[in-house]
């Protein structure tokens, strides 16, 4: 039973990694961790955390804030409902800002590329004449 356990958390933590590693690492995500079952021990959060390997994610960047959270019984029950309602609130708050994105019409993309390819040009002319001691035409 615990080789089959320690099989499923290094699927799952492999799994975690390639999905945050598809990623880039600025901003950093926040993780939501559910574990549904009954009777967890008290050491479960610890163990999840280890298993995972939710600190290396962190000190990597890859994830900002970790939130785990243990259910037992019916999901339906009202108490179950807020609290799932009250970690999707939490996980909403920590989700960072997406980033603006600058647009340019191509022209000005355009004339932008070519004179820094041609001033460029230009300014190592300049270069090799006065090396050269070549007199300006």
């Amino acid at each position: 039973m615990l080789h089959i356990l320690g099989s499923y958390w290094e699927d799952q933590s492999k799994r975690l990694f390639r999905l945050l590693t598809s990623k880039p690492k600025n901003p950093g995500l926040p993780l939501l961790v559910y574990s549904i079952g009954e009777d967890l021990p008290s050491s479960w959060h610890v163990q999840c955390q280890s298993s995972l390997k939710v600190a290396s994610l962190q000190a990597e960047g890859y994830v900002s804030e970790v939130h785990l959270s243990t259910f037992s019984g019916n999901l339906r029950q009202a108490d179950m409902v807020a609290r799932i309602t009250s970690d999707l609130k939490w996980l909403a708050s920590k989700c960072p800002v997406v980033p603006s994105l600058e647009s340019a019409p191509i022209t000005e993309y355009l004339d932008v590329g070519l004179t820094n390819f041609f001033s460029l040009q230009i300014r190592e002319n300049e270069k090799e004449r006065r090396r050269a001691k070549i007199r300006e035409k």
